[in-house]
């Protein structure tokens, strides 16, 4: 719903990622893959969205073709792009995560990890880290030792 209604990703971005971010941080996985996840969602489905500034003048192309071309048509003919480039930036993503690659300049390596039963999240830059301490200071991914966290 959100990405209709707003048009800018970085305006979705500052709405969504103070609930994302931290959320699937307690959940073990990184800022960097969070936010490229969110990418992917939201560039997939920016094609099919009549918010999109240039979606009127696609209309107003296509118009110059077929006449009875509306936005449910471009919407339609969008559809299977949509579904195609969800599917191939999805695996390009999971490859990313399989591989361990870094997801950006000094992100460090891509990394998931899921909390254990006993339940502190362990990753390869901080030896532990409580999800209660989470919420207090970050122990950011690929990034130095980790914070004096009492116990």
């Amino acid at each position: 719903m959100v990405n209709l209604l707003v048009g800018s990703a970085s305006a979705k971005w500052a709405m969504l990622s103070p609930i994302f971010v931290p959320m699937l941080m307690i959940l073990g996985f990184s800022p960097e893959f969070t936010q490229a996840a969110y990418r992917v969602g939201d560039s997939t489905t920016n094609i099919i969205r009549p918010m999109m500034p240039y979606f009127p003048l696609v209309v107003v192309f296509c118009q110059g073709y077929v006449k009875s071309t509306g936005v449910g048509t471009v919407t339609s003919i969008m559809l299977p792009y949509s579904i195609t480039f969800l599917v191939l930036w999805s695996a390009f993503l999971f490859l990313y995560w399989q591989l361990g690659l870094p997801l950006g300049i000094n992100s460090g390596r891509l990394r998931i990890h899921r909390a254990s039963r006993s339940g502190p999240l362990m990753n390869h830059s901080c030896k532990r880290v409580r999800p209660q301490a989470i919420r207090g200071r970050l122990c950011r991914f690929g990034q130095g030792p980790e914070p004096k966290i009492p116990v």
